[in-house]
């Protein structure tokens, strides 16, 4: 059986209903796999029909590992529906650096990419994060020049998190603008960086180097509390004869046919949301999160 497919925004192409997240095949969640184990875990999301990719211009080496994919994989690249990310960055201070002023910064980023991808385009291009300094509608317009020159197949804007854990989407006005608009929702972090699994008991399961240390939703306070959430969440998947991970997948999808959650790890519903609806903490420290969901300059 074909792997179930969505429209990408309304009259969009298609592409698989489940993604796939590339992150931590680079960076932030420990020691990142070798090439051996990252190309069957590529090639094992190929085979599955798993054909939608996320990268980003800076998930470490990520660009030139897939590069290096694709070359050792002939026709590997025409399976996929490639995304990635520019104009994004980590500052000195921890906290997260973005420009995406459309004179030169955007078309270089892209350039820069694409060169480190070894691709003419990819399928997707997102801005990491919307400029507050810069009005979006020429942020846009510069995409939409990228798109005229062959370079970019579709744009979008990065990131949203949803999921069973972090439902703030359905509250601050983005997924309804998303369906007046017709854009779909390409859902980060679908089991909540991993902790949905049920895998993680406690902080000392984080390998050395694992950016989830130091999110809120694991400190010391939050995480007990959070932990007995995952664990009801868990016996409600038992009880439906699945695993905490495909009942937290199979609860997103059912939020809507503009819902693809990319999830980043090879590895009653009334009840359900009642109970996650207790959550503690949030997705990033306060430094990270001063870039999420602002409002851009005026024109």
């Amino acid at each position: 059986m074909a792997f179930p497919t969505r429209s990408l925004g309304r009259n969009g192409p298609k592409v698989s209903s489940i993604g796939l997240g590339l992150l931590g095949m680079s960076i932030f969640y420990g020691f990142p796999p070798s090439d051996e184990q990252m190309f069957e875990a590529l090639d094992r999301a190929i085979e599955e029909g798993c054909t939608f990719w996320d990268s980003s211009d800076f998930y470490g080496d990520n660009s030139e590992r897939i590069q290096k994919y694709f070359a050792a994989r002939p026709g590997a690249r025409e399976k996929v529906f490639f995304a990635t990310k520019v104009s994004g960055w980590w500052n000195a201070d921890g906290s997260f650096g973005m420009s995406n002023e459309p004179s030169s910064t955007l078309r270089e980023a892209t350039d820069k990419v694409l060169k480190r991808l070894g691709l003419p385009y990819v399928d997707l291009l997102y801005l990491h994060r919307a400029d507050p300094k810069v009005p979006i509608e020429h942020s846009v317009g510069a995409l939409a020049d990228l798109v005229k020159a062959g370079k970019v197949g579709a744009i979008g804007l990065s990131e949203v998190e949803y999921s069973a854990f972090s439902l703030d989407i359905e509250v601050n006005g983005v997924l309804a603008a998303c369906r007046d608009l017709g854009i779909a929702v390409v859902a980060y972090s679908p089991v909540s960086r991993g902790f949905l699994t049920g895998e993680i008991k406690t902080t000392k399961d984080f390998p050395p180097n694992d950016l989830r240390a130091m999110m809120p939703r694991f400190d010391e306070d939050n995480f007990p509390k959070n932990l007995k959430v995952v664990e009801k969440f868990a016996e409600g998947a038992e009880k439906r004869g699945v695993t905490a991970t495909q009942l937290a997948l199979a609860w997103l999808l059912a939020q809507g046919e503009d819902i693809i959650p990319i999830p980043g790890d090879p590895g009653e519903d009334k009840e359900i949301r009642d109970i996650l609806s207790t959550i503690s903490g949030s997705r990033y420290p306060d430094v990270f999160a001063s870039g999420l969901y602002v409002d851009t300059a005026e024109l």
